[in-house]
């Protein structure tokens, strides 16, 4: 990343994952880890995942992860953030299950069977530093709330950002930085048109969606 915090790749998927090994050199540690758990990041977002998660590598910093599935993207963030309390959301009881058993050694993480939106309407605090969304790409419109509980130069990273594969992901974020009037702060894209984008969080902002 720069200076700013920004950090905008495209190329192909194994440039990039080249590239961020080197950004990142400790992420291909937590990878082979975690190489057990199903999972549905490409190597090179597991990388950049690792990367964005270990800015927030401190004490008392509060990640919120949405769309658990088997605990792969959780365990990745757990190793770059360790010292990070992570939530990490799902809505299907059997991939919950299954996930507090694949992340039963990473004491960091609290898995919870909860609607994203849901969860939001009832949310008491604390304010967040990092926020993953990988959860029901088709109700993402519903998630970017969780905007507003970022603080200041916090970063909510979504994945699966492509005109191709998942247009509502790819409208709903270009919309939202629309709104806000200005760019992505994180945008890593391969040439198949997938990747991830993320917006960080600027004093006064709101999620104008």
């Amino acid at each position: 990343m720069s200076l700013d915090g920004t950090m905008i790749l495209q190329d192909t998927p194994e440039n990039l994952k080249k590239e961020l090994d080197q950004r990142f050199p400790t992420a291909n540690a937590a990878l082979y880890r975690s190489r057990c758990i199903h999972k549905e990041l490409l190597p090179y977002q597991a990388v950049a995942l690792y990367g964005l998660a270990q800015r927030f590598n401190v004490a008392g910093a509060e990640i919120l992860e949405i769309g658990t599935l088997a605990g792969y993207s959780a365990s990745i963030m757990a190793q770059a953030a360790p010292k990070a309390h992570i939530v990490t959301l799902n809505i299907r009881h059997w991939e919950v299950e299954e996930a507090k058993v694949a992340l039963m050694g990473y004491k960091s993480i609290d898995v919870k069977e909860a609607v994203s939106w849901e969860y939001l309407a009832a949310y008491k605090g604390p304010e967040l530093d990092f926020i993953f969304v990988d959860g029901n790409h088709n109700r993402v419109a519903k998630d970017v709330g969780w905007f507003n509980w970022l603080k200041p130069g916090g970063l909510m990273v979504f994945h699966d950002y492509s005109p191709l594969t998942s247009s509502i992901v790819y409208d709903t974020i270009n919309l939202m930085i629309a709104k806000l009037g200005r760019q992505l702060d994180i945008m890593v894209i391969d040439t198949n048109k997938i990747g991830m984008a993320g917006i960080m969080r600027r004093g006064g902002e709101k999620c104008p969606l």
